[in-house]
């Protein structure tokens, strides 16, 4: 069979249908990832599309151009709109835009006649919605390592259209006349099957890294407040701790006990208790660094650790927290609610040279302050000076 523009056409329609079929296969598995179905709709309006140009001679220019061509474009933009969805965004109505263009600007014959009009509206259409299709993907924030290599497929494929027009004026025969058997088409047959391979692949590809990485996530963040868990927290405290040195400024680590929270549940139900534990994690957000790390341990108890933070600076930050959040739930306006909460503070030194010993001191400096009527900072009051974790040579 030789390597013509029918043949490759055919493969193209072949290619695209079964990709077709195959997305639809994953979607109706895994209904979730709607692009999937979008892109499925999109590959079969592809294939009839490509179909109704390789009978073009043989059916009605209404058929093979007109409608073909519309096809096509409309696919673009069920492509764009899968993207938008996959980013969590709606789909924008001008996706449909593009084929309504083409189809009214098909109905006046100085248009319809001239083959430079028809190529540069074409390329036009084609290339702006790749190119939007390539934003889309590149406004997604997830760390998606199929990402860069998606963004970079729809962008070449934009520039091969915006080429479009251009060669065909350049290898248009005398009278205008392009037909299908020309290098060019040979071209773009070999490249829509390439592309929509690739295309199809790396946003497979991308779906799966997506659910992949959300499962990780979720095993590091508490579901309810999205600040790290227990498991997350300890982790990336011992981490720190690990990797001091000699001459490194001390660690502080602030643990919070939400005061009454049990009354709080059973007075005003659940619900409220949940947006206490939320309103509290925002609280503490706007006061801690970047580099700080914080965390729920469970239930209604928090911590905090501060890398390079001294006992003096640990306890005004505690102190802020404490204030703030007692004035955020004031603003809740719910009559009988106080939102208060305890801390205690502990830096790393003399009897803390491990998370575990830091966490019993800051431990022994919240129950002081629960004894002493809660709402307050409080330190364990056994002296000690910051003393090395480990050798700088370790």
């Amino acid at each position: 069979m030789p390597l013509d523009a029918p043949t490759l056409f055919f493969v193209t329609i072949v290619v695209m249908a079964m990709i077709s079929l195959l997305l639809l296969w994953v979607w109706l598995h895994n209904q979730s990832v709607k692009t999937l179905a979008w892109w499925s709709g999109a590959l079969l309006l592809e294939a009839i599309g490509t179909t109704l140009v390789l009978l073009r001679g043989r059916i009605p220019d209404a058929l093979s151009v007109d409608l073909a061509n519309a096809l096509l474009i409309a696919a673009c933009g069920l492509i764009w709109s899968g993207a938008r969805i996959f980013s969590h965004r709606t789909v924008h109505p001008s996706f449909a835009l593009g084929a309504a263009i083409w189809l009214a600007a098909c109905q006046f014959d100085a248009f319809y006649s001239s083959l430079p009009a028809r190529a540069s509206l074409f390329s036009v259409l084609i290339g702006g919605y790749a190119l939007l299709t390539a934003w889309e993907f590149w406004r997604e924030t997830e760390p998606l390592a199929s990402r860069p290599a998606i963004i970079a497929c729809q962008i070449l494929n934009a520039l091969v259209f915006f080429a479009h027009s251009p060669v065909l004026m350049l290898s248009a025969a005398p009278g205008g006349a392009q037909p299908l058997m020309g290098p060019w088409f040979t071209f773009i047959a070999l490249q829509g099957t390439v592309h929509n391979m690739a295309a199809a692949f790396l946003f497979l590809a991308m779906a799966k890294e997506r659910v992949e990485l959300r499962y990780k996530t979720a095993s590091r963040i508490d579901p309810l407040t999205g600040a790290f868990n227990r498991r997350s927290f300890v982790n990336s405290a011992n981490q720190q701790m690990a990797r001091m040195r000699l001459d490194d400024p001390p660690i502080a680590l602030i643990l919070f006990d939400l005061d009454h929270f049990k009354k709080i549940n059973d007075r005003f139900g659940h619900p409220c208790g949940d947006e206490i534990l939320k309103l509290f994690c925002s609280v503490a957000s706007t006061h801690l660094r970047a580099s700080d790390v914080f965390g729920r341990l469970g239930g209604e108890e928090f911590a905090a650790l501060l890398p390079g933070a001294t006992a003096a600076s640990a306890h005004l930050v505690a102190s802020r927290i404490l204030v703030a959040f007692e004035t955020a739930g004031e603003g809740l306006a719910l009559a009988g609610l106080k939102t208060t909460a305890s801390a205690g503070v502990a830096v790393s030194g003399v009897g803390c040279s491990s998370f575990d010993e830091l966490f019993t001191v800051a431990d022994r400096g919240l129950y002081k302050a629960k004894r002493a009527g809660r709402n307050r900072v409080r330190e364990d009051e056994t002296p000690f000076a910051p003393v090395p974790l480990r050798s700088s040579s370790a």
